[in-house]
């Protein structure tokens, strides 16, 4: 999911930046669940920019550079297919309060679950231990840890400990909730590295990636680790 954030935000981006036109799809994911702009629907399985909504003969254009910027020549002298990585925040800095204002879900019920699950964490810490104050400041920590564990630096221990540290000195009543994959490695390190010993610290039961999403966004603040998912929980809620 977040790889295709990227790839959207930043095709759209430069697509508007040469004056043509973004094909999407017909079968594009994120057109389930996020209210992206009208505009043509191809049967193509890429995204395309297009100065004709025909889409014939469009060229490969591969971005080679993987988690940052990379100079992509412009304008276009045909129709293209960007496809590779397109995981900087620079390819749409200048849209991106275009890209937040589509990327809000189109079932409401989604904020609905994503405020309820909040509310039941709440709840339960303030059963163990925080007493009944409804007046508290969430923290969304999010965990990516599965297959980057055997490959990549993930968040450590005294990573959480210093971000949840930073909060608890910011904020009076503050709370953290974690969301991490279901798998039994991601949840068992958050409960022995995060959640213990903590009373204001829960670990959420696993959920579909949307509902994690929507769940991160209705936080008030948060403390991301690794990934491109993990990047855009931290942005602001549409």
């Amino acid at each position: 999911m977040g790889n295709m954030l990227f790839n959207y935000a930043s095709t759209y981006c430069i697509a508007k930046k040469v004056y043509m036109k973004l094909i999407i799809p017909k079968k594009y994911k994120l057109l389930k669940y996020f209210n992206l702009t009208p505009r043509p629907v191809s049967e193509i399985p890429y995204l395309g920019i297009c100065s004709t909504t025909k889409n014939q003969n469009l060229r490969r254009v591969r971005v080679k550079v993987a988690a940052k910027y990379a100079n992509i020549s412009m304008p276009f002298d045909n129709d293209v297919i960007l496809y590779g990585y397109l995981q900087s925040w620079k390819y749409f800095n200048e849209c991106k309060d275009d890209i937040r204002h589509q990327l809000s879900f189109k079932d409401k019920n989604i904020y609905v679950t994503a405020d309820l699950r909040l509310k039941q964490a709440m709840g339960q810490l303030n059963n163990q231990s925080m007493g009944t104050s409804t007046n508290h400041t969430i923290v969304g920590i999010h965990v990516r840890r599965g297959d980057f564990v055997k490959y990549s630096p993930t968040g450590s221990k005294s990573y959480f400990q210093k971000a949840r540290d930073f909060y608890r000195k910011l904020y009076k009543n503050v709370i953290f909730v974690i969301i991490t994959d279901s798998s039994n490695e991601s949840r068992s390190w958050c409960l022995e590295n995060i959640v213990k010993g903590s009373q204001d610290t829960l670990l959420l039961d696993s959920s579909d990636v949307i509902i994690d999403l929507a769940t991160m966004w209705a936080c008030d603040h948060s403390i991301i680790s690794v990934g491109t998912f993990s990047w855009w929980t931290a942005v602001d809620e549409p």
